[in-house]
């Protein structure tokens, strides 16, 4: 899955970028990621590593190594399993982080991890875990909920708008789940994932509703703001995207621009 714009470069400067300078959460879970896995690997003959940091949930219950509910999502199977990962988190996380900013980033990521690894309790009670899939789940789960109208190219070919593919993803982690899956893929864990990503992004909009401080309403009054304005710019990309850019008009022109200063500055 990768962004995908069809617009000339005049309109890029106006989406939202995806990948690009890598935010510092995103960064230093790259860094953790692929650091860990370079230790696995060498360590691979062992397997004493994968049973000290994997998640097998036999061994947290009867051996109390409760830190393998966070250790195993550092942990991958395979190169080409770190690397779906870690790109998706690279052309993703660092919009969600720039809406959540890093603290809170870090912390949807590692809850929404662990919330996909005790899914692992229930289908997986026998086996050991691996991986970040839970958490990247969680994370194109917020991407959708902040940018739902934003265009991705969904297995590198179809254009889709964000929110679609992940009811699209979301509808084959189920069926791949309720039909035993294929394979040594976790199908379980995405869905957990992709669960807790939404259930924690719907239960702090309703706390912000009923708890909140003078500073907080001004707060949130700015980040309201912004909202609309993202909102704004998706639709208008999606105007550009279906008629061309000599639909809009000058004030839409001059909204886009006005946008575009405002996302580069950090405003």
């Amino acid at each position: 899955m990768r962004p995908y714009y069809d617009y000339s470069d005049y309109e890029r400067k106006y989406s939202l970028a995806m990948g690009g300078r890598l935010t510092p959460g995103v960064k230093w879970l790259l860094i953790a990621n692929v650091g860990v896995f370079v230790v696995q690997y060498f360590s691979r003959h062992s397997g004493l590593f994968e049973m000290w940091f994997a998640l097998t949930p036999v061994l947290v219950v009867k051996k109390f190594m409760v830190w393998q509910i966070f250790t195993y999502m550092f942990l991958h199977g395979s190169f080409f399993h770190i690397f779906i990962n870690m790109f998706v988190l690279y052309m993703f996380g660092g919009e969600v982080e720039r809406a959540m900013r890093t603290k809170g980033f870090l912390r949807f990521y590692f809850i929404t991890g662990i919330v996909a690894g005790l899914t692992g309790f229930i289908f997986a009670y026998n086996h050991s875990m691996v991986g970040a899939s839970g958490a990247i789940f969680a994370v194109l789960a917020a991407f959708a909920t902040f940018y739902p109208n934003t265009i991705v190219l969904f297995m590198f070919i179809f254009p889709m708008k964000a929110k679609h593919m992940v009811l699209l993803i979301g509808g084959i982690a189920l069926l791949a789940t309720l039909s035993g899956g294929r394979g040594n893929i976790a199908h379980f864990a995405h869905l957990g994932g992709l669960a807790a990503g939404i259930l924690y992004l719907h239960y702090g909009r309703l706390k912000s509703r009923f708890h909140f401080s003078g500073s907080d309403y001004f707060r949130r009054r700015k980040e309201e703001r912004e909202w609309q304005i993202r909102q704004e710019v998706d639709r208008l990309l999606d105007k550009v995207h279906r008629e061309g850019m000599g639909s809009l008009t000058k004030k839409e022109q001059k909204f886009l621009k006005e946008a575009s200063r405002r996302f580069r500055s950090g405003e």
